[in-house]
């Protein structure tokens, strides 16, 4: 009698796995977008301003019957800031421009929600993100001003930044943060919002404490 008792729970457990597992779907999505990226930075007398850039990459997701889903993926990123100086000599306005560009190989990780309504579909998703670091760069540039009007215009250097942990190096091997995003699928198709904070202080030559912030608009497509 115990023998078929067990027998009898095994099999409803394998059942009940089978109808889960039946349920839950899994999807690929690629995606592309624009970033606004700039730093936090402990210092409020920071004079640093964002600067553009783009993502690209694609992501895997389970999807769970009740709307919820977990997602991840790779991403390659773009991110950074830029710093501006004015100064005036007679009539004559300077404005000197230093613009960084960080790549980074992203990994996020999501817990998602999908709200489904007639043809459109909501989406809300957080969770963290790691992040390598693949190269960095820097540019300088200085317009020169008379009157208002742009007298002369020339891009000083460009250089490649060190990446390290140690203090004289430009850029810090990794960065790990969180992310907030919504956004609708029509059909196939993705339109979505999201803000990311890091937790790491990527500029280690710095006295003060940096770290990456991105607005981004991405848009995707389902593949299934």
């Amino acid at each position: 009698m115990k023998k078929v008792k067990f027998l009898a729970s095994v099999a409803l457990i394998c059942a009940t796995i089978t109808t889960l597992y039946a349920q839950v779907k899994v999807g690929l999505e690629v995606k592309a977008g624009l970033n606004v990226s700039g730093l936090y930075q402990d210092s409020r007398d920071s004079k640093s301003t964002s600067t553009p850039g783009f993502h690209t990459g694609a992501l895997v997701s389970v999807n769970f019957p009740t709307g919820f889903a977990l997602e991840s993926g790779l991403l390659l990123s773009t991110k950074g800031h830029a710093y501006e100086y004015k100064y005036k000599e007679d009539k004559n306005k300077f404005l000197s421009e230093k613009h960084y560009t960080y790549g980074y190989l992203e990994m996020p990780f999501y817990v998602a929600y999908r709200l489904q309504l007639r043809k459109v579909t909501l989406m809300w998703k957080a969770g963290p993100y790691i992040a390598a670091a693949l190269w960095g760069n820097s540019r300088e540039e200085w317009t020169h001003y008379k009157k208002k009007r742009v007298v002369d215009y020339t891009v000083k250097n460009r250089n490649s930044l060190y990446i390290g942990n140690s203090s004289s190096s430009d850029l810090r091997p990794f960065d790990a943060g969180f992310n907030f995003a919504t956004g609708v699928e029509i059909k196939r198709f993705t339109i979505g919002v999201q803000y990311s904070i890091g937790f790491i202080d990527v500029l280690p030559h710095h006295s003060e404490g940096a770290y990456n912030q991105v607005f981004s608009v991405s848009g995707g497509y389902r593949i299934f």
